[in-house]
């Protein structure tokens, strides 16, 4: 009976010998299941970050275009109002010349 009893104990303690690898094992596979979903959550995030950046980057883009826009824009008025003015100032001069041209005799 002492040989049943202490066979007994060695069975018991296998038993939990067992249960305590069988309790790592499971600790190592939720410690690799988590570091898994941190390394998804993290390639995520740097997904939608490069996404941001993206997007940023397309609205900078945008804005200098519609300012290039603008400036050629500008420019454009600047050189017809220039134009203008040429135009203006020498029909001015022809119409100056023409009614006071018999009054002051020109000098060719």
């Amino acid at each position: 009976s002492h040989v049943s009893i202490s066979a007994e104990y060695e069975g018991e303690a296998a038993s939990l010998e067992e249960k305590a690898e069988a309790e790592e094992l499971e600790a190592e596979a939720d410690e690799v299941a988590a570091k898994e979903e941190l390394a998804k959550s993290t390639a995520e995030q740097a997904a939608a970050e490069e996404q941001e950046a993206l997007a940023a980057e397309d609205e900078v883009s945008a804005e200098k275009s519609a300012q290039k826009s603008i400036d050629h824009g500008i420019q454009a008025i600047a050189v017809l109002a220039w134009q203008s003015l040429l135009s203006l100032g020498l029909m001015a001069f022809f119409v100056l010349r023409l009614c006071f041209g018999y009054l002051i005799p020109s000098a060719v």
